[in-house]
């Protein structure tokens, strides 16, 4: 199961099976902002941000909302 953490700006993940979170990709205010909604499409990880407000994480707000995509092995 994947987990959105808008504020941390990070990807979560957590696996059913026996409980264990893994963080996929996690950063402060770069690539991430304000996560959404996420995917692994073919070893990426597609995330959905929607950059509206401050958060710990996230100390500025960009003028757009973004798709991030990155490399992941599982």
């Amino acid at each position: 199961m994947l987990i959105a953490n808008f504020m941390e700006n990070s990807m979560p993940q957590c696996r059913l099976a026996d409980s264990q979170v893994t963080t996929l990709w996690k950063n402060n205010d770069a690539a991430l902002d304000c996560t959404c909604d996420r995917a692994i499409i073919n070893n990426q990880l597609v995330v959905v941000n929607f950059d509206i407000y401050t958060t710990k994480a996230n100390k500025t707000i960009d003028n757009s909302n973004t798709i991030s995509i990155f490399d992941i092995q599982r």
